[in-house]
């Protein structure tokens, strides 16, 4: 895992545009970089710059680490998308902090946080 680039690192990258990453208190970590489409209920949004987690595993789970990494993803200015989130706890934390579930029935329910200013309408289709 030393290999790794840090999530700092990563998210200065042109390419690729997924990765595994080294974070403080992480033991596996996948983000993805760029832009995420979105459904809130009927309407649908463009959302960027947003830092997409694909899996998070903690070293110590409950002691914090996925908190000091919102906050850390948050102090770089992006929102964050958290996708197919299938631990019901886990789902209640995201809850606690202020994420929304977003694309519902598309997968497993997928969270979205810090996203006010970062909402692109896409243009309709003539």
């Amino acid at each position: 895992m030393s290999d790794l680039p840090t999530l700092d690192d990563f998210l200065t990258w042109k390419w690729p545009l997924n990765s595994y990453v080294k974070h403080l208190g992480m033991k596996s970590l996948y983000v993805r970089s760029g832009g995420v489409w979105i459904t809130m209920g009927e309407d649908f949004w463009f959302c960027d710059p947003v830092v997409q987690i694909g899996s998070v595993d903690a070293i110590k789970p409950g002691q914090g680490a996925f908190t000091a990494l919102v906050d850390h993803i948050i102090g770089l200015g992006r929102a964050i998308y958290v996708e197919n989130v299938h631990n019901p706890r886990f789902r209640r934390k995201l809850l606690e902090l202020g994420f929304v579930e977003v694309n519902e029935g598309q997968g497993a329910p997928n969270y979205l946080y810090n996203f006010d200013g970062r909402l692109k309408n896409p243009e309709p289709c003539s």
